[in-house]
């Protein structure tokens, strides 16, 4: 008899990814609702739906994906909540209360490299996909307001890439210029200060500009 369920079972989940893959999505979603019956597991059930409703391209998915990170937070399995957030910050509209439990949960570990870690990994996807604002925002937001920055090759990376899209912006990434000059000039790092400055003028010469002249006023010598 368990080999007989057992067989029903995995014929089951055959059939379901085959009503995916051939654009079914009515019979799909009947043959989850027969699965979901079967498991226990109520956050990977939330989860697979959002994965089914996602191939359909169904927005309503992003709510299922929600239910899910915060089910598997609730029962504090940290990985898979991780896990459901990155995914979602990939999905559009990108939410920021998403990224935000995503720190939160990156914080209570209490392990500062890994926060530093995850948290450009997770600025790294957003650029790829252009959300430029948003790794703005988030780097204010995890950066703190002490003059030396933890997320240097961040900053330099939103600055190069933004620029590249949008070669006259200055405005919001002088913030972003103005942390990192304070970072290298507070740990003379001259170098690295330079090498900086140079990229700055290959990629946006009115941003070197107003960093030149930031620098002028504090009466900095390169």
């Amino acid at each position: 008899m368990k080999q007989l369920l057992s067989e029903k079972y995995t014929v089951a989940w055959f059939k379901l990814a085959e009503f995916v893959s051939r654009g079914e999505k009515e019979r799909a979603l009947a043959m989850y609702r027969l699965l979901a019956h079967s498991l226990d597991d109520k956050a990977f059930v939330e989860q697979l739906q959002g994965d089914i409703l996602l191939s359909f391209q169904d927005v309503t998915a992003f709510d299922h994906y929600v239910d899910a990170a915060l089910l598997y937070q609730k029962q504090g399995r940290m990985n898979e909540a991780i896990a459901v957030y990155e995914h979602l910050v990939m999905l559009e509209p990108v939410d920021k209360e998403a990224v935000e439990r995503m720190l939160e949960i990156y914080s209570a570990g209490q392990n500062e490299p890994r926060l530093i870690h995850a948290t450009e990994r997770l600025m790294r996807l957003l650029m790829e996909n252009h959300h430029f604002e948003l790794v703005s925002w988030l780097l204010q937001k995890v950066d703190g307001t002490d003059s030396v920055s933890k997320f240097s090759t961040v900053h330099q990376e939103l600055i190069q890439n933004w620029s590249k899209e949008k070669p006259g912006i200055t405005s919001v990434l002088m913030v972003h210029v103005t942390k990192l000059i304070d970072t290298y000039l507070l740990a003379k790092q001259q170098r690295l200060l330079q090498t900086f400055l140079t990229m700055l003028e290959m990629v946006n010469k009115p941003l070197y500009t107003e960093a030149f002249n930031y620098m002028h006023q504090g009466n900095v010598a390169l």
